[in-house]
């Protein structure tokens, strides 16, 4: 089953009220259509061809005129043959930036034992697990958790994952097991580079 067809604007001649919505059938059939029950005669402005996802991107045209709505689906915008390609275009890269996906953000879902490495480096800064959890702002029970291994790296939230980085000074990265070595430079001044 095709889902192609066109993106039309259809317009009420004697003003600037515009209506766009796509058909698979032919845009005359769809102004007849339309005309039933409207004061105005109306007109064919545009009409713009698209191979397939006809409805998904109407749905997507939409958003982007919300301050010329006026009236139900009636738009007050100019609009010629340009203009409707031009929206076209605009909401099929926006369906395709949508779908494309986005880096991952860094997060604990590397294998290996997290609580072990946060165990190691909370000792090596002379911190109990209620010191890293005052610093850290992360409740001592998930931190007791994390280094007991009850809660592993898998299910950790990345915002904790970062506040105990944050608290350790050292990058998260490091900390979930993705990099081995601590930055001793990063260490020494203090500056902790986590991943936003």
């Amino acid at each position: 089953m095709s889902t192609g067809g066109f993106i039309y604007a259809i317009g009420a001649v004697g003003t600037s009220y515009v209506k766009i919505g796509s058909t698979r059938t032919s845009v005359d059939v769809r102004l007849k259509q339309l005309q039933t029950g409207q004061p105005f005669p109306l007109q064919v402005l545009a009409m713009f061809p698209v191979e397939a996802h006809l409805s998904t991107i109407e749905k997507h045209i939409h958003p982007f005129l919300t301050a010329e709505r006026k009236r139900g689906e009636w738009l007050d915008t100019p609009m010629d043959i340009a203009r409707l390609e031009t929206l076209v275009v605009r909401a099929i890269a926006y369906i395709a930036e949508a779908s494309t996906p986005l880096p991952k953000t860094p997060s604990c879902s590397q294998p290996g034992p997290i609580g072990e490495r946060i165990t190691r480096l909370r000792m090596r800064r002379d911190m109990s697990q209620s010191d890293l959890a005052k610093t850290s702002g992360v409740p001592l029970s998930v931190i007791n958790m994390i280094e007991a291994g009850v809660r592993s790296g898998e299910n950790l939230r990345v915002e904790t994952a970062r506040k105990i980085a944050n608290a350790l000074t050292v990058t998260m990265d490091y900390l979930c097991g993705v990099h081995e070595e601590e930055d001793s430079e990063q260490l020494a001044t203090g500056v902790v580079l986590v991943g936003a």
